[in-house]
């Protein structure tokens, strides 16, 4: 009886980590650029450090993106810092919108209110969070940020 052995070539073992990375990388490049928020950055990136009031792991959408629980938001007085947690952050930079470039705009739903948060210089890509949570970001930013209803 001749028997076969399955063994996996040997350089699988080393290949593999490589590969997962190179893989985990690709994906946030590509989801960062398809999601929008590689445009919010071309105006908004932050240059300065983050300020403010956090609010962190927090959902909601960028663009067509559902980020959930992995989005963090600082309401300071001059404006709202957006990004994302450390593991899932490569290929989006750090956001900084000012509250004159920021609008929001309340929308009813069957499954809970929602906020579209427009900013003036990219208005193609809208952030949208749930009502609650821009309350808390109006709150914390001292009502700079004004939510109308649609």
């Amino acid at each position: 009886m001749n028997q076969e052995t399955t063994e996996l070539p040997y350089w699988i073992i080393p290949a593999f980590p490589l590969f997962f990375v190179g893989l985990w990388c690709a994906v946030c490049y590509l989801s960062a650029f398809i999601s929008g928020w590689r445009r919010l950055a071309a105006h908004y990136a932050a240059t300065m450090p983050t300020t403010g009031t956090p609010l962190h792991f927090r959902g909601g959408f960028v663009g067509m993106f559902s980020y959930r629980g992995v989005l963090h938001f600082a309401a300071a007085p001059d404006g709202l810092f957006v990004w994302l947690f450390a593991p899932f952050s490569l290929g989006y930079p750090r956001l900084f919108v000012p509250w004159r470039d920021l609008s929001g705009s309340l929308q009813k739903g069957w499954m809970g209110d929602w906020v579209t948060l427009t900013a003036a210089k990219e208005p193609k890509v809208r952030i949208r969070v749930r009502r609650a949570l821009a309350e808390a970001i109006a709150a914390a930013g001292g009502g700079s940020l004004r939510i109308s209803a649609s």
